[in-house]
C-alpha cells in the first residue's frame, strides 16, 4: 500500500497509547483484569507487527528481484551492444532489449539518415513471425512524419495509444489490429542517431514509471555503442573504397596505349558503380571520337552517344575526364540502378582523375613510341648506307675488277676477287636480313614472342651458322607491351651478338611465373669487359637499359673476355590484363 516500515510500527504504538486509557476505564476496580486485558492488546500488536514486517520483508524481495532483473536488462544490452562493432548485431540487440523491457510484441532499430532527413531500417525485426508487419517495419519514414517527428521533439519515449496507433504509419489500413506504437530515440551528446520502433497487439499504454526509466536506461546506455559502430562501419567502408581505387586505378597507370586506358576505365567504372552500361570516350573533334565500351553501351549509336554526353538524363552518370583544367574526354555511365550507392558514386570522381592522368600518360607514351620508330628508321637507314650499300658498293668494284681480270686472262687473280665478292655478298646479305626483322617482325604479332623469337634464330642466326636454342613453355601468355619490349631487348641483343661475339652457339630461355616475366641469352662468343663497355657506352648497352627500364624491369649483364655473356631481364607483372597483340607462346 506504499507505506515504510516505520510509519506501521509508529501506527502500532499510537494504537496502544489510544487503547490503554479505555482499558484502565473499563477494569478500573479489577486490577487482574486489567493487566490480563493490556497483555492481551500487546500480544495483538506484536502479531500485527510481525505481520506487517513479513509482508514488508517479502515487498521488499519482490522490489529487489524487480530491480536486479531491470539491471539485468540493461546490462545485457549494454554488455550485448557494447561487446561488438557489428552494427546489425548490435540493433539486433537492442530491439531484443527494448521488445523485452516494455513487453512489446515487436520492435525494430531505423538509422538516421541525415542527407535526406529518413529514417532507414537496418537489422532484424525482433518479435514472433509476422510477414504482413515486415512491409511495415521494414520501409524508411522521413522526420517529418508523425513517428518520427514527436520523438525528435520530445528526445524521450513517444507512445500512440488507441486510435492513435494507426496515426503513427500513416496508413490506417495496415495497422488497425494494433494497440500501441512507442518510438524511443536513441541519441548521444543531444544527436540522435537512431529511432527504435515498437509495437503491441494487447498492450495498452500504461507504461510504470520503472518500465519508462528501464527504456531510458537502455537507450543511455546503448547509444555509445552504436555511435562507435556507426564510426567503425564508415571506417571500413572508406577503406573499401579507397582499396577499389586504388586497384582500379593501379591497373590504369600500368597501361601503356590509350586504347588499353579507356577500355579499362569503362570496364573498372561500370564495375564500381554497377551499371548497366560504360563508355569512356576522348574529345578529339570528330564525328566519330575514340572510345571504348562495357556492358551493353556497345549498340549505342554515335549520334545517341554524343546526346547522352552533352545532356545525360536521370538514369546516365557523365563524368568529365580532366587534368589541369582541360577537359579531354567524358566518363559515361547508363542504366544506372537503385543499388548504386552513394559511396560508389563517392569513388568515381578520384577514378576519373586518374583515368584522365593515365590517358596523358598513355599518349605521351604512344607519341614516344612514335619518335622511337623515327628514330629507329633513321638508325636503320644510317646502317643501309654504312653497312649494306657500302657492302653492295664493294659488289660492284670486285665484280668490275674479275671480269677486267678474265678478259686480260689472269684467272688465278680474278678467283681470289670472286672469293672477296662472295664474302661481301654474304655480310650484305646478314646485313639486309638484320635490317628486315627490325623493321618487321611478322611473328611477333601473329603467333606470340616465343614464335618471333624462335622465326628470328632460325632465319638470321641459324642461316649465319650458329647453333641455336629457344627454351619455353606452352604456359607463356604476355600484354602486347611486354612482348614488343623483351623482343626489341632479344634483338638488339642478338644483333651484337652476331656483331661482335663470333659465337659458334646462343641459348635463348623465355619463362612466365605468377608475378613476372624473364628473358635470358647466353652465347659461348668472345665476351667483353663489362665495366670498359659502360664507360665508353658501346655495344649497345644503354639500349639495352632503356628497354629494360620502360617496363619496370631490371637487366643483368654477365660477361668477361674470353667467356661468352650472359643477360638476362626480368619484368614484374603487376595486375597486367592480356592486352591486344598479346599471345599465347609454344612449347619450341
Amino acid at each position: 500500500m506504499g507505506f515504510a516500515i516505520y510509519e506501521v510500527v509508529e501506527g502500532i504504538l499510537s494504537l496502544k497509547e489510544a487503547a490503554l486509557p479505555s482499558i484502565l476505564d473499563n477494569f478500573r476496580e479489577d486490577p487482574a483484569a486489567t493487566s490480563d486485558a493490556i497483555l492481551q492488546l500487546d500480544r495483538i500488536l506484536r502479531s500485527a507487527a510481525g505481520r506487517f514486517a513479513d509482508l514488508f520483508a517479502k515487498g521488499m524481495r519482490q522490489s529487489v528481484r524487480h530491480e536486479k532483473d531491470r539491471l539485468a536488462l540493461m546490462l545485457d544490452a549494454a554488455e550485448t551492444s557494447g561487446g561488438s562493432l557489428d552494427l546489425d548485431v548490435i540493433l539486433t540487440s537492442i530491439a531484443r532489449g527494448l521488445a523485452r523491457a516494455l513487453n512489446l510484441s515487436h520492435c525494430a532499430v531505423y538509422l538516421r539518415n541525415k542527407n535526406d532527413e529518413s529514417f532507414v531500417p537496418r537489422g532484424s525485426i525482433e518479435g514472433p513471425e509476422r510477414p504482413d508487419l515486415i512491409p511495415l517495419l521494414g520501409r524508411p519514414f522521413k522526420e517529418t512524419e508523425p513517428l518520427a517527428s514527436k520523438a525528435l521533439a520530445s528526445g524521450a519515449l513517444t507512445a500512440f495509444c488507441g486510435d492513435e496507433a494507426p496515426t503513427a504509419f500513416g496508413d490506417p489500413q495496415d495497422v488497425a489490429e494494433i494497440k500501441t506504437v512507442v518510438s524511443i530515440p536513441i541519441a548521444l551528446a543531444g544527436e540522435v542517431l537512431a529511432l527504435a520502433v515498437g509495437l503491441s497487439f494487447d498492450r495498452e499504454c500504461d507504461f510504470e514509471p520503472d518500465e519508462l526509466r528501464l527504456v531510458s536506461g537502455i537507450s543511455k546506455a546503448v547509444a555509445p555503442a552504436v555511435d562507435n559502430a556507426l564510426k567503425y562501419d564508415e571506417a571500413q567502408q572508406y577503406l573499401e573504397e579507397a582499396d577499389r581505387l586504388q586497384s582500379s586505378t593501379q591497373a590504369l597507370l600500368e597501361m601503356q596505349s590509350v586504347d588499353d586506358v579507356l577500355a579499362i576505365t569503362a570496364r573498372e567504372a561500370q564495375r564500381i558503380v554497377g551499371t548497366e552500361g560504360a563508355v569512356a570516350l576522348l574529345h578529339d573533334g570528330s564525328k566519330d571520337p575514340r572510345r571504348a565500351t562495357a556492358g551493353n553501351a556497345a549498340s549505342i549509336a554515335t549520334e545517341q552517344l554524343l546526346r547522352m554526353v552533352s545532356d545525360p538524363r536521370p538514369s546516365e552518370i557523365a563524368i568529365p575526364l580532366a587534368v589541369k583544367g582541360q577537359t579531354i574526354g567524358t566518363l559515361l555511365l547508363t542504366g544506372r540502378t537503385e543499388d548504386c550507392e552513394e559511396g560508389d558514386l563517392r569513388i568515381l570522381r578520384p577514378f576519373a582523375e586518374g583515368a584522365s592522368a593515365a590517358i596523358v600518360h598513355a599518349r605521351f607514351h604512344e607519341q614516344h613510341e612514335r619518335i622511337a620508330v623515327l628514330e629507329d628508321r633513321q638508325r636503320l637507314a644510317h646502317e643501309l648506307h654504312d653497312s649494306v650499300t657500302q657492302s653492295l658498293y664493294g659488289v660492284t668494284m670486285y665484280s668490275e675488277a674479275a671480269s677486267r681480270l678474265l678478259d686480260a686472262n689472269q684467272a688465278d687473280k680474278a678467283k681470289d676477287l670472286m672469293k672477296e665478292l662472295q664474302k661481301t655478298s654474304l655480310e650484305a646479305l646478314r646485313e639486309m636480313r638484320l635490317l628486315v626483322f627490325e623493321l618487321r617482325p611478322p611473328m611477333l604479332e601473329k603467333k606470340g614472342l616465343a614464335a618471333a623469337l624462335q622465326a628470328r634464330l632460325a632465319a638470321v642466326e641459324g642461316r649465319a651458322g650458329i647453333k641455336t636454342e629457344l627454351l619455353t613453355d606452352s604456359s607463356i601468355s604476355l600484354p602486347g607491351a611486354i612482348e614488343k619490349g623483351l623482343y626489341g631487348i632479344a634483338q638488339e641483343s642478338l644483333n651484337n651478338i652476331l656483331k661482335h661475339a663470333e659465337a659458334t652457339r646462343i641459348q635463348v630461355e623465355l619463362r612466365q611465373s605468377e608475378g613476372s616475366a624473364a628473358l635470358e641469352i647466353t652465347d659461348n662468343g668472345l665476351g667483353f669487359d663489362t665495366v670498359v663497355a659502360r664507360q665508353r657506352g658501346g655495344l649497345g648497352l644503354l639500349g639495352l637499359e632503356e628497354r629494360a627500364t620502360a617496363m619496370g624491369g631490371l637487366l643483368f649483364i654477365d660477361s668477361h673476355p674470353g667467356s661468352g655473356t650472359l643477360i638476362r631481364v626480368e619484368v614484374p607483372l603487376k595486375n597486367l590484363p592480356p592486352a591486344p597483340g598479346g599471345s599465347p607462346g609454344a612449347a619450341l
